[in-house]
């Protein structure tokens, strides 16, 4: 036995305009992503090379500080440590020995402390890299 359904039943269109959005959204993601020229980093393991007798040099410093984080969907403070203050600053440089070989180095000083509790800060080098890219 087969039953019919009842004519005059609206059924409500709950995904049409989040279908819709959705569609929308990707044609405007599609037109930026074409939009834009490719961009190129230097890194190490990549095909950029310095010139000979080049040099590129910089320096990065970050600073963060928290006191608020997330735990699962719960937003907690901790008082124990208070806030948490992070600090680095990096050193880097690339010098084109050659054309064709490059010696990379690069240097981040950190430093951490927290405002209240018993955690100590704590400051130094952290992952200090040298690299020749040939």
């Amino acid at each position: 036995m087969s039953v019919a359904p009842a004519s005059g039943i609206r059924w409500p269109r709950v995904c049409a305009p989040a279908v819709h959005g959705a569609r929308s959204g990707s044609w405007i993601l599609l037109l930026l992503v074409w939009l834009v020229p490719p961009l190129h980093a230097q890194t190490i393991d990549d095909g950029i090379m310095m010139g000979r007798h080049s040099l590129f040099a910089g320096n990065v410093y970050t600073h963060d500080s928290w006191n608020l984080y997330w735990e699962g969907a719960l937003k907690r403070d901790n008082e124990n440590v208070g806030t948490i203050t992070t600090q680095s600053n990096l050193l880097f440089g690339n010098y084109g020995v050659t054309d064709r070989l490059n010696v990379i180095a690069a240097a981040p000083y950190v430093w951490t402390r927290a405002s209240q509790g018993v955690l100590s800060g704590m400051e130094g080098f952290q992952d200090i890299t040298s690299a020749g890219l040939w």
